[in-house]
């Protein structure tokens, strides 16, 4: 099994998340940090679609040191079924071309190769023959940053109300990770009445451990459920 804790120490390089713990290395989520028994400054390949920390990634101290790590376990979220009180939300990163997906009826995604599966014309209400696969909601929401917290509410908003009529909803970003679960975390929050952390808490237990990415989208979340 693939162990990963989530620390309690900040970054001490970019102070802006905490620090992840797996296969016997500390790191940092956001800007590649690492140490392994003592604090070393390294640089790390970051690698696409959820395949953090995998055989690419390596120590560069002086000489480039390889990490020994996992095969087995590669993490991707390809409508990832989570339970949100009475809702089943689907969350996702960007999909590879051969897997296998089902049409939601609302995607709410944060990632520009994400409108491909829309349709190739999208338009802001502009009548057009063409028509898109579904409804979709795109939000300009840079990766690993945040938006402002009045711009999530309308979109959490209808979210909960394609969930209450019985529709489904997919939620996705790049990785599949910071961005879709911070908002997942907020639709989470509101359907089962949590406070920010223990959101947090449970998107990361019922979903990954990688959602969230940084302390100003936890900050995020905590400002969005906060009574």
């Amino acid at each position: 099994m693939t162990i990963r804790n989530m620390t309690n120490d900040i970054c001490p390089r970019c102070a802006g998340a905490r620090l992840l713990q797996e296969f016997g290395v500390i790191r940092c989520p956001l800007c590649g940090y690492l140490k392994s028994g003592k604090d070393i400054n390294v640089k790390k390949k970051h690698v696409s679609l959820g395949e953090y920390m995998s055989a690419a990634n390596t120590l560069e101290v002086g000489k480039t040191v390889p990490v020994e790590i996992q095969h087995q376990h590669i993490c991707r979220h390809n409508q990832d079924v989570v339970q949100m009180g009475k809702y089943k939300v689907w969350l996702s990163e960007v999909p590879g071309k051969k897997w296998k997906r089902e049409k939601p009826d609302l995607g709410v995604y944060m990632a520009v190769p994400w409108l491909s599966f829309a349709g190739n014309v999208l338009t802001n209400g502009i009548p057009l023959t063409t028509m898109t696969s579904y409804d979709i909601i795109f939000i300009s929401w840079p990766d690993r940053g945040i938006i402002d917290k009045q711009q999530l509410v309308p979109v959490v908003n209808k979210i909960l109300d394609y969930l209450e009529e019985g529709r489904q909803v997919e939620i996705g970003c790049f990785g599949g990770h910071g961005r879709t679960g911070t908002v997942a975390a907020c639709v989470l929050g509101i359907a089962e009445h949590l406070d920010g952390d223990m959101a947090i808490d449970e998107i990361r237990k019922r979903y990954c451990t990688y959602a969230i990415e940084g302390i100003l989208q936890e900050q995020l979340v905590r400002d969005f459920l906060r009574r």
